[in-house]
């Protein structure tokens, strides 16, 4: 078969927003640049094939240049079909290809988010008896500590940039998308507006406060639509590499998101659900920001996964295959009416592959409108509130925040940021274990 040899990991991403209409797409690395040519007269009539990072070859030479060994991400490729959806007949040809080392259809499901002055209900804010929280208050005290100097990439969809606790930190700003796309939200406006509120809500006299009030903020779609055809498309791993372009080394990445681990569905329920780098172009893209210096933090996912059990294959065997991201569990806030403190939370995806906990439970933070709404309109989205947010979702700001916390009194005292290496031994030998 032509292919033999030419393919080194493949998979299939659909992603249906009607019934009449789908987008189909495969991404595609291949060994070696040669192996492109070889590709093309395969391809239907209604197939192209394209970068799946669209941006320059020699941006991507150069990313891929910082440090021995990394993946090479010019071998990435998007193979694009338009038309009716294909997507039961292209799961079951490519299962079939004896070249095809891995193959799957990622379900689109989000990590679950399950005013007046409301800073007294975010006890995250503080070390909070019994010592729960993550002390922000503590390093407000020093230069830099409310995160000045640091950007935090928030990487998702469904942000309220117009919020009245976020406005003064997000007027103008834009997704990060290419030339020709826009972003996408396909559930509600509400969870990247909740994972905001935690990190950089401003500081004010209503509402919520960020961990990292001071830091910069930036926004980046993982999900997209090319505006002249209308299609949609998955954009996880050129998300990352965009924050990546746009940012400097000592920046933040949060990675809201999560794909089915260790043969797990992680459809509606959740159950199966792990870390985003079990795909490999997300996993790809992630280290080559490490390795460029960004500070990378990814929601573990809620699919109860044991990333140590056999069925992972080792795949999150960090001495064998290692990011360099930071991976957050969801554990108990310690909240009357909530779970005790550090506990693990059922649903939160563990294993050792995993670094530090965050709340994943009982968050007060902005968006949903489940603890308030403006009462002369309650429609305004732009004044909701809750204090339910949670899962790895809720988690990952909390270490995000500290993270940029941490960056900007680096900087503030020595003029430069910790590495992600550095980072991550850091929390690590330092956090307050879990408690079960």
């Amino acid at each position: 078969m032509i292919f033999k040899n030419i393919v080194f990991f493949l998979f299939l991403v659909v992603t249906a927003f009607s019934m009449e209409e789908f987008f189909d797409e495969v991404h595609v690395k291949l060994k070696s640049e040669n192996d492109l040519e070889r590709i093309v007269p395969m391809l239907r009539p209604n197939q192209k094939i394209e970068p799946l990072f669209r941006t320059s070859k020699e941006t991507l030479i150069k990313l891929s240049s910082a440090k021995p060994d990394l993946p090479n991400l010019t071998f990435w490729y998007r193979i694009v079909t338009m038309g009716p959806s294909l997507q039961e007949e292209n799961k079951r040809m490519v299962q079939n290809l004896d070249f095809v080392e891995e193959a799957f259809i990622p379900k689109v499901r989000p990590p679950p988010a399950t005013t007046q002055d409301f800073t007294t209900k975010q006890l995250y804010l503080h070390e909070s008896s019994p010592q729960n929280g993550v002390d922000a208050k503590f390093s407000w005290k020093f230069p830099g500590g409310k995160g000045k100097g640091v950007k935090i990439y928030d990487v998702e969809y469904s942000w309220n940039l117009n919020h009245e606790d976020l406005v003064g930190k997000t007027a103008g700003i834009k997704p990060l998308v290419r030339d020709g796309f826009e972003p996408i939200s396909p559930f509600s406006n509400n969870h990247g507006t909740a994972v905001l509120g935690e990190m950089v809500g401003n500081i004010n006299t209503f509402g919520v406060t960020g961990i990292s009030p001071e830091s910069n903020v930036g926004v980046a779609a993982e999900y997209i639509k090319n505006i002249a055809t209308g299609r949609p498309q998955s954009a996880r791993a050129d998300a990352i590499l965009q924050c990546v372009e746009d940012g400097k080394a000592g920046d933040v990445i949060l990675l809201e998101m999560q794909t089915g681990v260790c043969g797990g569905n992680c459809g509606q329920d959740q159950i199966g659900c792990g870390p985003a780098e079990a795909r490999l172009d997300v996993f790809d893209a992630t280290k080559v920001a490490t390795a460029n210096g960004f500070v990378v933090v990814a929601a573990g996912g809620n699919g109860s996964m044991n990333l140590d059990s056999p069925a992972c294959k080792g795949q999150f065997d960090r001495s064998k295959r290692d990011s360099g991201a930071i991976v957050v569990g969801a554990g108990g806030s310690g909240l009357p009416g909530c779970n005790a403190p550090r506990t693990k939370l059922g649903f939160s995806t563990y294993g050792s592959r995993f670094d530090v906990q965050g709340w994943g439970e009982c968050t007060m933070t902005a968006g949903y409108g489940k603890l308030y709404k403006d009462p002369d309109d309650i429609n305004n989205t732009n004044k909701w509130y809750t204090e339910t947010f949670g899962g790895t979702s809720g988690a990952s700001p909390m270490v995000a925040s500290a993270v940029a916390n941490i960056q900007g009194i680096a900087i503030a005292k020595r003029g430069f940021p910790l590495s992600p290496e550095e980072m991550r031994d850091l929390l690590t030998k330092t956090g307050i274990p879990q408690t079960g």
